[in-house]
């Protein structure tokens, strides 16, 4: 129903993750001007996840070397995302992703048909299937996260599956909060193993990991991918639909949730 909301969302968080526009949006706005704020940059580290509170005007920091404590920012163009639930915000984040130019893999439970793949909004995207999150971690540069949460996808990514991602992956998560052990990923960021991180949605929602609300090479939103006004008009006419196929054409219900 909010598909192209939330992988329009999913899409920001992506391109943040490669180019850590929320770290640098914090420095700008904390030192003032765009020379200190990219000097400022300069001083991430990875441990706290953040640059120096204040710099002096005269610190020197990189121009032409890394700009982030020995790092570069990245583009996603020729890198490969791995996209773990292939319904349709998967679908519709792949489209979005593969007109910045990245290779498109994904996971679920059954693969695609021809017909699925040649029709919208994946006409003309070249996919790689994968038949297990395993083989899929080991080839996303980017993963993205857009799985239910059942028992059996609860921490998904966690302390082992993470060493499996190459190093230095991005991780976006627009499914359920519980697919990720928060804190596995806390370390990961702290070692380098994970670059950054984009994250709608929290293990323990509505509470947010301390660590992850302090960490700038960590872009969190409050749940918001869903929240326009045409998605919520698209859920209470489904709503209606639904009730209507039960209680008046004796249906099972047009979109039945799932054990």
């Amino acid at each position: 129903m909010s598909a192209n909301e939330v992988s329009d969302i999913a899409l920001h968080l992506a391109l943040s993750t490669y180019r850590y526009t929320t770290l640098y949006e914090y420095t700008l706005r904390t030192q003032g001007d765009t020379r200190t704020a990219i000097r400022a940059a300069a001083t991430y580290d990875i441990k706290t996840g953040r640059p120096l509170d204040k710099i002096d005007k005269d610190h020197k920091g990189e121009y032409t070397g890394p700009a982030l404590g020995g790092y570069n920012t990245t583009t996603p163009q020729g890198e490969r995302v791995g996209i773990a639930g292939f319904g349709g915000i998967g679908q519709a984040l792949a489209k979005r992703l593969h007109a910045l130019g990245m290779d498109v893999h994904y996971f679920k439970r059954h693969k695609l048909s021809e017909d699925e793949e040649n029709s919208d909004p994946l006409k003309g995207i070249p996919l790689t299937y994968h038949d297990s999150f395993e083989s899929l971690a080991k080839v996303s540069d980017l993963l993205a996260l857009a799985l239910p949460l059942t028992d059996e996808t609860r921490h998904t990514l966690n302390e082992e599956t993470i060493k499996l991602l190459p190093d230095r992956a991005k991780v976006v998560n627009v499914g359920r909060g519980a697919l990720i052990h928060e804190d596995a990923l806390v370390q990961a960021l702290k070692s380098g193993k994970v670059a950054s991180a984009g994250l709608d949605v929290f293990e323990y929602e509505p509470e947010v990991h301390p660590e992850l609300l302090k960490r700038l090479d960590v872009t969190i939103f409050p749940h918001i991918g869903g929240r326009t006004p045409s998605s919520a008009a698209r859920a209470i006419e489904n709503c209606f639909q639904n009730l209507k196929n039960i209680l008046v054409d004796g249906g099972t219900g047009l979109t039945p949730v799932r054990d």
